[in-house]
């Protein structure tokens, strides 16, 4: 009997400590999921600069940026709660134009089609009005050309993405491999053409976002992931053409404390006139995206640190936080930090934004397409005005600045194109819309008239179709649609309408062409084609004036074997520049000069 009501106390012991145990578990899981939450950046300023003072600091902010966005498992009573921390952050931002950004100068050639007039853009075709500069598998092509006739000088033998030209320069923007991956940039001089000879060379870690060349200076934005290089996360540059990779300098790296981006952006500039004014720096969560103007750049990135939670038990994330963009502001000749501020909504391209007048104008779509808006901020970044609401339920697909106007083209099921005066940027309007099919992806405005040139899609019911090239007059109240021309009745695409530097716009010559392809489906089967398209605007209305391509039987390389097609995708028009009355079309293969006339008679074919 005795070791029976032993029994019964033991397991009513159990049983009371199981049930307390139980209460305990209870509470823990009530307290995980119900104590108060606050923001993980409560009390940090993400527009605040710091400057890194030894490598040990900079190894203890990636171990503690390890920690961020990392989302608690469910029951997991101990969690790792990273405090202080901030955002995610990737997205899309860059720049809109001052004066329209257009091709062409007071000498007779074309340049390369820019955002912001006077700061040219790297392509893989330059020309000086006497030299074309083409770009191909085997290197840099200098090419002679006077009066359409033409020949090939030399060959710079490098392996880049793009290029610029300056005065007796060709600077290549490449790779190399410094560290795991890099971004090189060569600076050959070709005074002598026929032997251009490699001077400078910079590279760093990273891979390039973006350059830009104004006056002489090459500014260059690489971004370097550091994920797995945590034991020591510094960037690796060379700076000169016989030295070999070395740590960045300690002094030269920056971060944001609270903004737990384990890659840096680095900016840098390459000034062809002085080497002693060459810089670069690093910044540690600073952004993706760029937009420059004459006198600041700005970096950008979708921020979506109002959607980090934590209570201390466990870290979550809000679905529901309205995500906004991040806009750093640095000066262009020191490269150092100056303003930051977030504006509600995401920009869609890098035309969102614009400098005019000292202010920043930004054309960001809010939320789930709830509307869209233009703000404006001073030279602090400080909100001056904004936008009435602008198309809810859409959202923004392209946006460009002319001064105090701007065209914002808004899409869901059809196409407005909104006229917004910027005449006082403390109180701007927008036009009640232009609705219409199609959607425009870029927009163009020509200089000295009314007219607005859009390029994008047709579309039926909100389902795209073919190419879409739109004029408007842009005189009235809302802009008019004078005609369109539509390429490809299904399926087609040009690099074009996402990469606006493939566009050749020359007013005097009347002349916007690009490189467009249409996919045929039909009976038969499936086909191709590939054509250099050149539009007239000047006379008020469109009009298609050539349609170029090239011919691989001009190629006394190419050799047809068995059934194949004498044709292939070497030979297929990219780009097209004018110099004097000639135009010159490009493919991987071939260059062939054209007269500008009714029928752009061929004069010479030579091989690349």
């Amino acid at each position: 009997m005795k070791a029976i009501a032993n029994n019964r106390r033991i397991l009513k012991t159990i049983a009371i400590l199981m049930l307390c145990l139980a209460v305990a578990v209870a509470i823990l899981v009530g307290l995980y999921y119900g104590l108060p939450a606050k923001l993980q950046t409560e009390g940090v300023n993400p527009y605040v600069v710091k400057k890194v003072e030894n490598k040990a600091e900079l190894t203890e902010i990636f171990n503690r940026y390890k920690l961020y966005q990392r989302e608690s498992r469910p029951f997991t009573l101990f969690s790792n709660v990273a405090k202080n921390d901030s955002a995610e952050l990737d997205g899309d931002l860059v720049t809109a134009p001052t004066d329209n950004g257009v091709g062409g100068s007071k000498d007779d050639f074309s340049t390369t089609n820019t955002q912001v007039g006077g700061i040219d853009e790297a392509d893989a075709v330059k020309t000086d009005g006497n030299y074309l500069y083409v770009l191909s598998a085997t290197g840099i092509n200098i090419i002679s050309v006077n009066g359409g006739a033409m020949q090939k000088v030399s060959t710079i033998d490098v392996e880049a993405e793009s290029f610029y030209i300056y005065n007796n320069y060709v600077v290549a923007i490449g790779r190399a491999y410094v560290a795991d991956s890099g971004a090189e940039i060569f600076v050959y001089d070709t005074q002598d053409k026929a032997n251009p000879t490699l001077v400078r060379s910079v590279a760093h870690s990273g891979y390039f976002i973006t350059t830009r060349l104004k006056e002489g200076v090459i500014y260059y934005v690489v971004r370097d992931y550091q994920y797995y290089n945590n034991d020591t996360p510094v960037p690796y540059v060379r700076t000169n053409l016989d030295d070999g990779k070395k740590e960045m300098p300690i002094d030269n790296i920056y971060y944001f404390d609270g903004i737990p981006e384990r890659s840096y952006l680095i900016i840098g500039k390459i000034d062809l006139n002085d080497s002693q004014n060459d810089d670069y720096k690093a910044y540690l969560g600073a952004g993706n995206d760029i937009y420059m103007s004459h006198y600041n750049l700005y970096v950008t990135s979708r921020d979506s640190s109002e959607r980090y939670y934590t209570n201390g038990l466990r870290n979550f994330i809000s679905s529901s936080a309205t995500v906004k963009t991040r806009i750093l502001k640095f000066d262009l000749q020191s490269l150092e930090f100056k303003y930051g501020a977030g504006v509600a909504g995401v920009i869609n391209d890098r035309y969102c934004l614009d400098e005019y007048d000292g202010n920043l104008r930004v054309a960001t779509t809010i939320g789930n397409m709830e509307y869209s808006q233009v703000t404006i901020l001073n030279e602090k970044l400080e909100e001056i005005g904004k936008t009435p609401h602008i198309a809810p339920g859409e959202r923004i697909y392209s946006a460009r600045f002319n001064g105090t106007s701007a065209s914002i083209v808004t899409f869901r099921t059809v196409d407005p194109l909104f006229k917004v005066d910027l005449t006082d940027p403390t109180n701007p309007t927008v036009s009640k819309g232009l609705k219409k099919e199609g959607v425009s992806y870029y927009l163009h405005f020509v200089e000295g008239t009314d007219l607005l040139i859009g390029l994008g899609y047709d579309t039926v019911d909100g389902t795209t179709k073919g190419i879409e090239v739109a004029l408007f007059d842009n005189s009235g109240a809302d802009a008019v649609i004078i005609n369109c021309i539509i390429i490809g009745s299904e399926s087609a695409y040009a690099e074009a309408i996402y990469n606006p530097q493939a566009i050749l716009y020359d007013k005097d010559r009347d002349m916007f062409g690009f490189a467009a392809t249409v996919y045929n489906y039909g009976a038969n089967g499936y086909s191709q084609t590939e054509s250099y398209y050149l539009f007239g605007f000047m006379s008020g209305e469109l009009k298609l004036r050539a349609n170029i391509m090239h011919d691989a039987t001009l190629d006394s390389r190419y050799e047809v074997v068995g059934s194949d097609m004498p044709y292939s995708s070497n030979y297929f028009v990219k780009r097209a520049v004018q110099v004097g009355d000639y135009l010159y079309s490009i493919s991987n293969r071939l260059v062939v000069s054209h007269s500008i006339n009714d029928e752009f008679t061929n004069v010479q074919v030579i091989e690349i």
